[in-house]
């Protein structure tokens, strides 16, 4: 937690800075696809804690709102190693916390449209709550106990800028 909270710092500040120059583009690490800009990270938090993360930045765990989208991530994350990252799974920012059995994006309360659940997944009759994705399910999704630590992904999106 101390090293999420060193680097949530570091990178308030650049933030601050390029918020002030830049004029409608992603900010510093993030790469850009369509309306939204996209940044993996190197840090294990659970789901809540990467969500938090992710909102001092002013983005969100990622909302994959269409196959498009979903080519665009496998491609970024398989551009790596898959031992670059452990465990090798990722939040996004579904879950099914509100309401049991019913997946949404967080923010918003949005539900999910999109159905890119691994095979027997998701876990309806568990305390698996939350939604992440995997480099050994090529990418799908799957439901996990939201207090497990993994990597996460934040989604900024230009539109609400």
């Amino acid at each position: 937690m101390e090293q999420i909270l060193t680097s949530v710092l570091r990178r308030s500040f650049l933030l601050l800075i390029i918020a002030g120059v830049s004029q409608g583009g992603c900010p510093d690490g993030y790469i850009r696809h369509d309306n939204s800009c996209y940044e993996e990270y190197n840090s294990l938090a659970s789901w809540a804690e990467a969500q938090l993360y992710c909102e001092i930045f002013g983005a969100n765990l990622l909302k994959v709102g269409d196959l498009s989208e979903h080519t665009f991530i496998k491609g970024l994350l398989g551009r790596m190693s898959p031992t670059a990252f452990k465990p090798g799974k990722f939040w996004i920012g579904g879950t099914n916390l509100l309401t049991n059995g019913t997946w949404m994006w967080v923010p918003g309360n949005e539900q999910i449209s999109v159905s890119l659940w691994a095979p027997g997944e998701p876990d309806v009759n568990s305390e698996k709550r939350c939604i992440a994705i995997d480099f050994s399910q090529a990418f799908l999704w799957f439901s996990a106990t939201c207090e497990n630590k993994y990597n996460f992904l934040c989604e900024f999106s230009l539109n609400s800028r």
